[in-house]
C-alpha cells in the first residue's frame, strides 16, 4: 500500500531553486580574491591620503 503524503514532492526545478549548494562552489574563491584585492587596493589609498595631508603612518 503506497502511503498518501499532504505534501507534494517539488518539481525537480524548484529543487534546484531550494538547493544551497548549486552555484556556490563555483564562486566562493573568485569571491574571497577579489575582497582581498579591493581591500589592499582602498589600504594603499587611505595610507596615501594619510600620506598627503601629512600624517606619518
Amino acid at each position: 500500500m503506497e502511503k498518501i503524503s499532504a505534501i507534494p514532492k517539488p518539481e525537480i526545478g524548484v529543487r534546484i531553486l531550494l538547493s544551497r549548494k548549486i552555484g556556490v562552489k563555483e564562486h566562493d574563491e573568485d569571491f574571497l580574491i577579489l575582497t582581498v584585492l579591493f581591500c589592499l587596493f582602498m589600504l594603499c589609498w587611505i595610507f596615501a591620503f594619510l600620506n598627503f595631508i601629512g600624517i606619518d603612518v
